[in-house]
């Protein structure tokens, strides 16, 4: 692809800044002094981000050492000064003519750049007052415009104990640039030391003339080469990597940042290197692939960009120059879960000498060509770096004659990011090491550190095997593995796994035959009125050969005769199947047909809603009346444990409504388990709230009756936030169950002091959506416990719960998670091929054990491409493909992410 002509034409006028001719293009000559020259590609990037005043010290490179020994502090003064006399760059200051930048250069005795001493030898507190010396002088910023941007400070601790602390500018200098600095910070003084000439020899030519140089050369043959490979290779990559992160990405980006080391150890460290020799890459391309294979699996993207950086350096005249000189270029690789580990390095090696070879276009030209989507809160392009450090380092050692000399760490910890994530590597003795820089407005330590180990696991799988596939590397450790899968899936209770609904609720109404079961508008029934209209009518059901599996239907309000139909179907052995009178006519003709419903129940007032689809109808409140037939046993039943009990119809939103069946067995875990989670109780009262069609009235029913509490049936619109606070106090309601956009409602209103708290009301569940953290603040206010229950169609309805305490908002970092897994349920969080994620990485939710539904049922058959084997739970069970993402949270606790 060529560039345009409105391009060409703006590239050029970048590089039209004038100058006088500077030699043959081939080389960088000195050019005539002038006042003025213009900034290289490199440093026109920083001064813009430093005229958005929000960098802070991102852009400053410190140097701390701490030398032992007799040090001549007058010999390191003219040392330090001897650099700043032989390096313009450091004499540089940066100014705004006409809106656009230039760089001047001062005279020594101009730049004010002094070596500051300070004696702390009489100090009691002299750690306390260096570390604030050493944060002091990180933290203040430079001014581009009056300088200097360079800056030291030589602290005396006691006779033979000196700190030096020099910061210098990214804009002015680089990595390579500090370990020249080092290098020749050492010569001078060993020189000074002796009262020798400076040996260093003069320098060609100095950083103006290379930004001379540059500006020049961008108006050549890059425009028709170089260019036009970037422009092809990046062509519709992504504009953002999306990582799991701990907070919210803001909308502006933060430099603040943090790191976590890096060591691979000397085993795994040779190993990398052998990995390469064989495969005839580097160890920086073997490294690069399997940064490449962890950041697709944390993002499930697998077209990534990462940054890397060049020294910049490749011509002979600007090796012993101090300047900004390192160029970015980014690493498009695709990587493919099929493709070979080998096949793997051979495509990033490709990938690495094409970007080598097209090095010499600024990164800053790429941003402007490419045209990527900009955007306030992250870097363009690229997110995420890996950097292979192999700039001179002082020339190897630090060694200044008579002293003894070592780095000096920062107790502070902090350190700029300028992007989501930096990985720096390098290769020593002990092996392959470095650290990890990320931004701590969107990750904690902890998850950092977790990337860390799974780069560590992905490179063990590739040394071990290079023939292997991408898709047999783990970046999951067995350890965690085991936690994820297993420990916080420890959910294991004892329940009686012989038991049927029908008995679970016969031994509740045995125990308190005469307490109220149902409270209702049209009546109220006790626990032993309950049982003789329900086997009444579960005899006469059996007259309509209703058995095992047979599908009733019922279609009433709430009321006494949907308490009766429930358990009356239930104890003649059928399949409960409820429909919401509100559903329109076409929605329940299809379930009844695709269900192929025996027998419906209505009453006078809804059996007009069945339509021509009804089967056999039996109204409640009229036919069955007039004829009463002898109760049916529970025993009589013919129902076990493995019997479908209920059958509840999906919304249909991706299709047609599908039936999903649900078991007694299934069934009698959940309300067992529920009855402990929701500390239920005989005491208590719970309102019915939910669409009689919804799996969320099982939820409402059946932990309410096996606590021996009283199931509430109103016949009034609940939607309205008066009428249901105005039933709550009526009824005397203990708990509530709302869908999470009502109970928001709910909430602001009483917040606003529209809604009062009825006395009676001691808890409410919420489900269905994402809580608000200011709904959930304002709630810890109410003094009521909050259970957030998650749960699906697909799943005996709950299948995670969260309770907080009164005066608990609960939040974390402003999302509420939905808990933990509920009793003899597990939650797997899996890749795109079912295998399990590390903590924080977002995957595809999937639920196993005894909650998940027999499958979808109906006619004609529908499929159940989502109930797939679970591969941690034995032979025979299985799991349900939610289709959701979700992750893990440090504390066991699992977050919902839609």
């Amino acid at each position: 692809m060529k560039l345009t002509t409105r391009e060409r034409l703006a590239l050029l006028k970048l590089a039209s800044q004038s100058a006088p001719k500077a030699g043959p293009k081939h080389g960088i000559t000195r050019v005539e002094r002038r006042t003025s020259a213009p900034l290289s590609f490199s440093q026109q990037r920083l001064w813009f981000l430093e005229q958005l005043g929000q960098v802070g010290s991102t852009f400053h490179i410190p140097t701390r050492l701490r030398f032992s020994g007799a040090l001549d502090s007058l010999a390191l003064s003219r040392a330090f000064e001897g650099i700043v006399a032989r390096h313009e760059s450091l004499r540089t200051t940066f100014h705004s003519v006409d809106g656009e930048p230039e760089q001047r250069v001062s005279s020594v005795e101009d730049s004010g750049v002094v070596l500051r001493h300070i004696d702390l030898r009489e100090r009691d507190s002299r750690d306390d007052e260096l570390r604030a010396h050493v944060e002091e002088e990180w933290r203040t910023p430079f001014d581009l415009e009056r300088g200097p941007l360079l800056r030291g400070r030589l602290i005396r601790l006691d006779d033979e104990e000196h700190v030096l602390l020099a910061t210098v500018h990214h804009i002015v200098s680089d990595a390579w640039s500090m370990g020249i600095f080092l290098r020749e910070l050492r010569v001078l003084y060993t020189a000074f030391r002796k009262n020798k000439a400076d040996p260093l020899p003069p320098l060609e030519i100095q950083f103006g003339d290379f930004s001379y140089w540059q500006r020049e050369r961008a108006g050549g043959d890059l425009l028709t080469t170089q260019v036009d490979f970037w422009r092809e290779t990046l062509a519709e990559a992504p504009e953002l990597l999306d990582l799991p992160i701990d907070r919210e990405r803001p909308a502006v980006q933060s430099y603040d940042g943090r790191s976590v080391p890096v060591s691979f150890g000397k085993e795994l460290s040779d190993g990398v290197v052998e990995l390469a020799s064989s495969h005839r890459v580097t160890p920086f391309m073997a490294l690069v692939a399997a940064w490449s294979v962890v950041l697709s699996r944390l993002s499930g993207q697998d077209d990534v960009v990462i940054g890397s950086v060049t020294a910049g350096r490749g011509r002979e005249e600007v090796e012993a120059l101090i300047g900004f000189f390192v160029n970015t270029v980014p690493l498009r690789v695709q990587v493919s879960e099929s493709a070979s580990v080998a096949d793997l390095l051979a495509r990033v090696k490709g990938v690495v000498l094409g970007a080598q070879a097209n090095q010499d276009v600024p990164f800053e030209q790429v941003v402007d060509l490419v045209r990527p989507a900009r955007s306030t809160a992250h870097a363009p392009i690229f997110q995420v770096m890996l950097a292979w450090q192999s700039a001179p380092r002082g020339g190897g050692r630090l060694g200044f004659p008579g002293l003894e000399v070592r780095g000096l760490r920062s107790d502070s910890g902090s350190t700029p990011a300028q992007f989501d994530l930096s990985l720096t590597l390098r290769q020593g003795s002990d092996g392959i090491s470095g650290s990890l820089v990320f931004s701590s407005a969107l990750f904690d330590p902890e998850t950092v550190e977790g990337h860390v180990s799974s780069l560590t696991q992905v490179l063990h799988g590739m040394v071990a095997d290079p023939s292997a596939s991408v898709r047999e590397l783990s970046i999951i450790t067995d350890g965690e593995r085991d936690t994820v899968v297993r420990e916080w899936n420890n959910t294991g209770f004892p329940y009686p796994h012989d038991l049927t609904l029908q008995g679970l609720f016969s031994q509740r109404a045995a125990q308190s035959p005469d307490e109220l079961a149902v409270l209702a508008h049209d009546g109220q029934l006790t626990w032993s009125q309950l049982e003789r209209r329900a086997s009444e009518l579960a005899a006469w059901l059996r007259e309509h050969e209703v058995g095992p599996e047979s599908c009733v239907a019922v279609c009433v309000e709430r009321s006494v005769h949907m308490a009766v139909a429930l358990l009356g179907i239930l104890r003649a052995g059928g399949t409960w199947l409820p429909l919401d009178p509100e559903y329109p006519q076409e929605r329940i003709a299809w379930m009844l047909q695709n269900s192929d419903a025996r027998v419906a129940l209505v009453h006078s007032a809804t059996s007009d809603r069945l339509g021509t689809a009804a089967p056999n109808v039996l109204s409640l409140d009229e036919d069955w009346q007039s004829d009463v037939a002898e109760p049916l046993p529970e025993s009589m039943s013919g129902v076990g444990p493995d019997h479908l009990a209920y059958l509840i119809y999906t919304s249909g939103s991706t299709g047609k409504p599908k039936g999903v069946g649900v078991s007694h067995r299934a069934a009698v875990n959940f309300t067992i388990d529920m009855v402990e989670r929701l500390s239920l109780s005989e005491a208590d009262r719970v309102l019915q709230f939910a669409s009689p069609g919804f799996d969320v009235v099982v939820e409402e029913i059946f932990p309410i009756w096996c606590a021996g509490g009283t199931l509430v049936l109103s016949d009034r619109d609940l939607r309205s936030l008066t009428v249901l606070t105005q039933e709550i106090e009526q009824w005397g309601i203990t708990t509530v169950e709302l869908p999470t956009a009502y109970w928001h409602e709910w909430v602001r209103e009483w917040a606003a002091g529209s809604l009062g708290i009825p006395a009676s009301l001691r808890q409410m569940w919420v489900g269905g959506e994402r809580m608000l953290p200011e709904r959930l603040a304002q709630w810890a206010k109410t003094g009521l416990e909050l259970v957030h229950v998650f749960g699906l169609t697909e799943t005996a309805c709950t299948s995670a719960t969260l309770r907080l305490e009164a005066g608990e908002d609960g939040s974390v970092r402003g999302n509420l998670p939905i808990g933990y897994p509920t009793g003899n349920v597990q939650l797997y969080v899996l890749d795109a091929h079912m295998r399990a994620v590390p903590v924080g990485v977002a995957g595809e939710l999937y639920v196993a054990g005894d909650g998940v539904a027999r499958g979808y049922v109906g006619r004609p058959g529908l499929t159940a491409e989502r109930f797939v084997a679970d591969p941690w739970g034995g032979a025979g069970r299985r799991m349900y493909r939610t289709g959701d993402r979700a992750r893990w949270l440090r504390d066991g606790r699992l977050e919902f992410l839609g």
